[in-house]
């Protein structure tokens, strides 16, 4: 394992960029949902579906000494609304406004993607 590498060309960084060259990333909705109904179901904690939502969202790879790179996820393309709106609001946690997600919220956020999924 590399803690510090000595540079960019035997980085464990550059080997990820190299391993996904070239395929498209998605970020499917079952994976959205199953973060939601484990943060209502107390089955995580607040700050981790945060710290989940904004890795998602932001997706920056790297490490101080070598080039820090944003990849691009893609969100399933029939859920993106509902997606968009549960990572954002999701990445609000532990904010000094709207930084609580109480647990019907949580239910309305799910309860989307199941209006989406029927064609509404």
């Amino acid at each position: 394992m590399y803690l510090r590498s000595p540079n960019w060309r035997h980085s464990p960084t550059r080997n990820f960029y190299d391993a996904i060259a070239g395929t498209r990333l998605v970020l499917p909705a079952a994976s959205v949902i199953k973060v939601l109904n484990a943060l209502a179901d107390d089955a995580i904690t607040p700050s981790s579906a945060r710290d989940w939502a904004a890795f998602v969202r932001y997706v920056f790879v790297g490490q101080r000494e070598h080039p820090i790179r944003r990849l691009d996820i893609e969100y399933e393309e029939r859920f993106e609304d509902p997606i968009v709106e549960a990572i954002s609001r999701m990445t609000e946690i532990g904010d000094i406004v709207d930084g609580v997600l109480p647990r019907g919220e949580i239910i309305e956020l799910i309860s989307q993607f199941s209006d989406k999924a029927g064609g509404n």
